[in-house]
């Protein structure tokens, strides 16, 4: 099975390579703050799985739970939003995601599918 996102499934891609580097989970740096305008913040809301990138490649991927919403660390309500990730168990989804190549090309959220 060639690993690659369908261009029909809605899914986000967040870049956790600097936020790995401070020694952080997977888990903790996927779900941490994220800049967001208000047009992503709609796309992020539609989509089912959320891909965590480390140096180009996706090495885990997250499913939704519930909504993206304001991250407490946005004090001063600059559009960070944090969401609550349910790792994907299912392997022949995992199998299909992780080890996909992406480049982010500077952005820290990268969109598929919209």
């Amino acid at each position: 099975m060639e690993n690659s996102i369908p261009s029909s499934e809605k899914a986000v891609g967040v870049v956790i390579t600097k936020t790995k580097a401070d020694g952080m989970l997977t888990y903790d740096a996927v779900r941490r703050s994220w800049l967001l305008s208000d047009e992503q913040l709609a796309k992020a809301n539609e989509a089912r799985y959320i891909l965590a990138i480390e140096n180009s490649t996706v090495v885990d991927i997250f499913e939704k739970h519930g909504v993206f919403r304001p991250s407490s660390d946005d004090s001063d309500n600059k559009g960070r939003y944090t969401f609550s990730p349910v790792p994907v168990t299912n392997l022949s989804i995992r199998n299909r995601y992780i080890g996909t190549h992406y480049r982010s090309y500077g952005s820290a959220v990268i969109f598929f599918g919209f």
